[in-house]
């Protein structure tokens, strides 16, 4: 198109002012630059991959001018750059019950602007009639705004540790670290494991059934991500093995290598020691004294790792 050319050719004109080319250089490589001006085009639409139309799909052509020299090429187009960025961002979470390209692109398909939402200030009116379409309370919406600013200050290094999030049904909790898990992986680059504690107890007992070392793998994934959201804690029928073996083994490994650690329940850290201990005390093999003492060390572990906040609000499943 002739507005490409037009653009190619006020780029050439910029790289030749900085540089100060020669005439001498620039007819030497006029062939080169010919190639770019009638050549490079961005791309649009780049979520659309099959729609590039650069003559090497997923490339454009690109020049570079270094030691007097003109170097004509090819850079990742748009639509490549962004099936790349798309990939990274998967990749980088380790372990999750959820997709995250769905939660992304549809529930929040700009995070950004999801946690820019954190950020309005409740006795405005304009914005308090934006926060009502989503958050009936002014506790439970400044509560929330409570948990995104500890998690920036994280982000910040001016917290070590995660948040203990617990309340009743429905308040969104597991939505709202959702959207962090998503920020943190997106645009900050964090590795994330992301499971509800049930499903990883299932996760890991189908994992004995197939092969010994993908139990291994899931744990170290549980131990070395940056990020580690723990959610519906005591929403899972308590066992001395996911307690000890999985849980504490997990959290032991956090706490003594510093690494942030979210959780998300139905119940306060206490009312959880106490179901653990009264439901695993049920079966458990070896006497009351060690029961307490194990059940002791693995709260510890969850006291030490993250800070409690009791999210208070209405149910939004119940319209």
């Amino acid at each position: 198109m002739e507005i490409d050319r037009l653009e190619n050719q006020t780029l050439v004109n910029k790289l030749v002012k900085t540089h100060q080319v020669s005439e001498q250089t620039l007819e030497l490589y006029h062939s080169a630059i010919n190639w770019y001006v009638n050549n490079h085009f961005d791309c649009q639409n780049p979520e659309n991959f099959p729609s590039c139309q650069q003559s090497q799909k997923g490339y454009k052509a690109s020049l570079k001018y270094e030691n007097n020299q003109f170097y004509k090429g090819f850079v990742p187009c748009e639509h490549l750059v962004y099936q790349q960025n798309r990939q990274n961002f998967l990749n980088r979470f380790l372990l999750t019950d959820f997709d995250p390209l769905q939660q992304e692109q549809v529930f929040y398909k700009t995070n950004e602007q999801n946690l820019k939402f954190f950020a309005l200030n409740y006795d405005d009116s304009k914005s308090q009639e934006i926060i009502q379409t989503r958050i009936n309370s002014k506790e439970e919406f400044l509560l929330k705004q409570q948990v995104v600013a500890y998690y920036q200050d994280v982000l910040a290094n001016k917290k070590r540790y995660g948040i203990y999030l617990w309340g009743s049904l429905g308040l969104g909790k597991t939505t709202l670290f959702r959207f962090l898990a998503i920020d943190a992986a997106k645009n900050h680059k964090k590795t994330i494991a992301f499971y509800s504690v049930s499903n990883l107890a299932n996760l890991l007992k189908g994992s004995f059934n197939n092969h010994v070392e993908s139990s291994k793998k899931i744990l170290e994934q549980l131990q070395i991500a940056d990020f580690l959201f723990l959610d519906d804690i005591g929403g899972e029928p308590a066992s001395e093995w996911l307690r000890d073996d999985v849980l504490f083994t997990v959290l032991n490994y956090r706490m003594t290598h510093e690494k942030t650690t979210f959780f998300t329940s139905n119940f306060s850290i206490d009312r959880l020691r106490k179901n653990y201990q009264a439901k695993i005390g049920k079966t458990y093999p070896g006497s009351k004294e060690d029961n307490e003492l194990k059940n002791e060390r693995f709260i510890e572990r969850i006291n030490v790792l993250a800070k409690e906040i009791e999210l208070i609000g209405t149910n939004h499943r119940i319209k």
